[in-house]
């Protein structure tokens, strides 16, 4: 039986939150917070790298990412997602 992948919509340039490193690997803060969920439901993160906030919506809208990380809460579609609380003190939640 294969394990389903996980796949996370975020932005490459947005450091702390998501990041790309040089070797192309994700970093940052939502990017371990994801990690830690992923890891929590037994599931390999894989990280869909978004050109916008818009290209993130629309990831998750046609069910090509299952999160979408590194958004201000309440940023995007109202009534299609579930937000996590805001944490690290900002306006920043997972969006699953």
């Amino acid at each position: 039986m294969r394990t389903q992948v996980g796949i996370v919509g975020a932005g490459p340039a947005a450091m702390p939150r998501t990041g790309k490193a040089a070797d192309g690997s994700p970093q940052g803060l939502d990017v371990a917070v994801a990690q830690l969920v992923a890891a929590e439901l037994h599931r390999p993160l894989e990280v869909h790298w978004c050109a916008s906030a818009a290209c993130s919506w629309k990831c998750l809208s046609e069910k090509r990412c299952d999160m979408v990380i590194g958004q201000p809460h309440g940023s995007g579609p109202a009534r299609d997602v579930a937000w996590s609380t805001p944490y690290s003190g900002s306006r920043f939640g997972l969006v699953v």
